[in-house]
């Protein structure tokens, strides 16, 4: 287990900085106040920028992943796969379990919908699949497994780690998630 967390220390130091920073927020922040803040500094770059980094973390990244491990190692590729299955039915599970409010809902029942400002284009979900976000556990997973099965893991763990971390940011930016 020390042999496991030593190999991987890069990519810990930065999961764990960002929880301790991310806690913080959530003790001393209201429900939704990053989600406001986002909103409320728009920009048509960070508009598009967030669109596409939440894209990070869908089905075609999978495929993609798989696809190159078939070249590397075919177990790699099976990894990946059972992976990705796993990921989609822990959420699915996690999601009924809390049913939590997403964003659209919450702020409508509290009769605050107007004060956010939507991206066109972008399809906003209703309903009560907040948390957890399928997508922030998809980029950590993958990120992170690919991170697991790499032998230079100093010079990707920040990257990697950046990645999952902007796809996590890309779901409260785009108003489907809050930070939970």
């Amino acid at each position: 287990m020390r042999q496991l967390l030593r190999d991987n220390q890069y990519f810990l130091y930065f999961f764990v900085l960002w929880l301790l920073l991310a806690g913080y927020f959530l003790v001393n922040l209201e429900k939704g106040d990053v989600l406001l803040f986002l909103n409320k500094h728009r920009s048509a770059f960070w508009d598009v920028f967030f669109i596409w980094a939440t894209k990070l973390a869908e089905e075609y990244i999978y495929i993609l992943v798989i696809i190159g491990s078939l070249f590397i190692r075919f177990r790699y590729a099976i990894l990946f796969a059972l992976m990705g299955g796993l990921v989609a039915l822990v959420s699915f599970l996690a999601k009924l379990f809390f049913a939590y409010d997403r964003p659209f809902t919450f702020f409508d029942k509290k009769g605050l919908i107007e004060s956010i400002n939507f991206i066109d284009g972008v399809y906003i979900l209703k309903g009560t699949t907040s948390f957890p976000s399928g997508h922030t556990m998809s980029a950590f997973a993958i990120y992170g497994l690919i991170y697991l099965l790499l032998t230079d893991k100093k010079i990707w763990a920040f990257p990697l780690f950046l990645l999952a971390l902007l796809v996590g940011i890309s779901r409260i930016y785009l108003v489907h998630h809050f930070l939970m």
